[in-house]
C-alpha cells in the first residue's frame, strides 16, 4: 500500500460518505500516462536550490527534474509565469512530452494558471503550500494540493480548491519547511506517478464525524 493510499485510508475513519452518492473507483476518470520529466517551480523570490532536495528525491525515484534556471529570482510574478511557460515549452520540444510540475507557494499559483490556460503543457501538477482558490483545473486533469494548517504565509483555506483531484493537510509544519519533509516528498512522487486521479463527484457529500474546522470535501490528513 502506498503512502498516499495509507493516508487516504486513515483519513476516511474521520468521515462518513452517503452511500447513495458515493463514487465508486470504477467511475474515476483515467488520465494521460505519467511523465518522467518534472519542472520544479519555487515560490516568490525563492531560488532553484530551495526545491532541489525535493528534486533529488524525485531523481532517486526515476524522474528527470528540471529547474527554472534563474540565476537570480525574478521579482515579478508575471515574469516568473512567462518564464515557467517558456521552460515547459522547451522541455516538451526537447523530450516530446508534457512535463509534470511540482511547486511551492506562489509557484503553485503559477503552475495552476498555466495548466488552466495551457493544459497541453502540464501532465500532472502538485502544489505545496500554494494559494489556489482562484484556479480552475480543466476537468479530468490531475492536480494535487498539499498544505499545512499552521501556515502563517498562505492560510490553509487558500490551498483548498474543488477543481483539484485531492488535498493533503500536513500538521505540524511551516510554510518554508513543508516542501523539505520526507513524507511530503514521498506523496509528491506517488501523485506524479499515479495511474488515475481521485476526484469526488460534485454530488457526493462528505459529512465530518468530528467538528474539525479543516474538514472539507476531498481533504486528507497526512500523519
Amino acid at each position: 500500500m502506498s503512502t498516499a493510499e495509507r493516508f487516504y485510508g486513515e483519513a476516511t475513519h474521520s468521515f462518513t460518505v452517503r452511500s447513495d452518492t458515493a463514487v465508486s473507483q470504477s467511475h474515476l476518470p483515467s488520465v494521460r500516462p505519467m511523465s518522467e520529466h518534472v519542472l520544479l517551480i519555487p515560490g516568490f523570490l525563492s531560488p532553484d536550490m530551495y526545491l532541489r532536495p525535493l528534486g533529488n528525491r524525485l531523481e532517486r525515484e526515476g524522474f528527470h527534474t528540471h529547474d527554472m534556471q534563474n540565476s537570480v529570482p525574478i521579482n515579478l510574478i508575471v515574469g516568473v509565469a512567462a518564464h515557467a511557460e517558456r521552460r515547459l515549452e522547451q522541455i516538451r520540444e526537447e523530450t516530446g512530452e508534457a512535463a509534470s510540475v511540482a511547486t511551492h507557494s506562489a509557484g503553485g499559483w503559477i503552475g495552476a494558471r498555466i495548466k488552466e490556460r495551457r493544459p497541453d503543457l502540464i501532465n500532472r501538477l502538485v502544489a505545496i503550500a500554494s494559494p489556489l482558490i482562484t484556479a480552475k483545473i480543466p476537468e479530468g486533469d490531475h492536480a494535487v494540493s498539499i498544505f499545512t494548517p499552521l501556515d502563517t504565509t498562505v492560510p490553509w483555506w487558500m490551498s483548498v480548491n474543488r477543481t483539484f483531484s485531492r488535498h493533503y493537510g500536513v500538521p505540524w509544519s511551516t510554510h518554508l519547511g513543508i516542501a523539505g519533509r520526507r513524507d511530503v516528498g514521498k506523496i509528491v512522487g506517488e501523485e506524479l506517478s499515479s495511474d488515475y486521479q481521485y476526484p469526488l463527484d460534485a454530488g457526493a457529500e462528505i459529512i465530518p464525524i468530528t467538528r474539525n474546522r479543516l474538514a472539507t470535501q476531498g481533504l486528507v490528513f497526512a500523519a
